[in-house]
């Protein structure tokens, strides 16, 4: 997640940096519950959705055998992630799934739409390992998003659409009129493809953001002309 110097930054305290570090830690222990269609939990469309493909016959009076579906699949592990505080240029925040570590710039460690972003990718690593190249999961929360999103935000397949059109000119793109001014400092830093977009777009939503704020810091007056009920 990416930020400039003329943009908004966070409360700077004088804590050390291991008690900056559980700052971050304890705020995300607070968000976690913003996360639990990503984690297919009971009482989520998307819990209900894996439950009903699990329980409910195929034609011919046989169960669904073709994926390893799990109804309460483990969550994700705050206390076990290492989290480092430090100057990170440019960036506000980065989570590094191959060792579960957070590394979050001292100024932002309590910001929360930064703390989401890098917990999307959190999960995001979880359930691309739940599905096991068959992308079941993410078809799921790519469904419930959309489908809980459409009826929220007017102009969803615009968004979706241009989305689209900057991941397919990630290249080149100088001179062109383009959806987001900080195109390539933000949307092709990291992975942010269409299901990001949707989970952003779902807790700028749940929070009460402007839309484009968990997506990047900064981002939000790039959605002024889109906006939700």
């Amino acid at each position: 997640m990416n930020f400039n110097n003329n943009q908004m930054v966070g409360e700077y305290t004088t804590d050390t940096t291991a008690v900056k570090a559980e700052h971050s830690r304890s705020k995300m222990k607070i968000l976690d519950k913003h996360f639990s269609d990503c984690r297919f939990e009971k009482g989520t469309d998307t819990g209900n959705f894996i439950n009903y493909c699990i329980f409910t016959p195929c034609e011919g009076g046989s169960l669904v055998s073709a994926f390893d579906l799990h109804m309460e699949p483990c969550p994700i592990s705050y206390e076990e992630l290492y989290i480092e505080v430090g100057d990170l240029g440019k960036h506000i925040a980065e989570y590094d799934a191959e060792d579960h570590t957070l590394k979050i710039h001292p100024q932002f460690v309590s910001y929360e739409p930064a703390l989401l972003h890098e917990m999307i990718h959190m999960h995001e690593s979880y359930i691309n390992d739940l599905d096991d190249d068959d992308y079941y999961y993410r078809d799921v929360l790519y469904w419930a998003l959309y489908k809980r999103l459409r009826t929220r935000i007017p102009d969803l397949e615009e968004i979706i659409e241009k989305h689209i059109w900057l991941a397919s000119r990630s290249h080149g793109l100088e001179g062109k009129e383009i959806f987001f001014s900080q195109v390539n400092d933000i949307i092709f830093c990291g992975s942010h493809d269409v299901l990001f977009l949707l989970k952003s777009l779902d807790l700028d939503v749940a929070m009460g953001y402007p839309l484009g704020t968990v997506l990047s810091h900064g981002l939000a007056a790039e959605f002024c002309n889109y906006s939700y009920t």
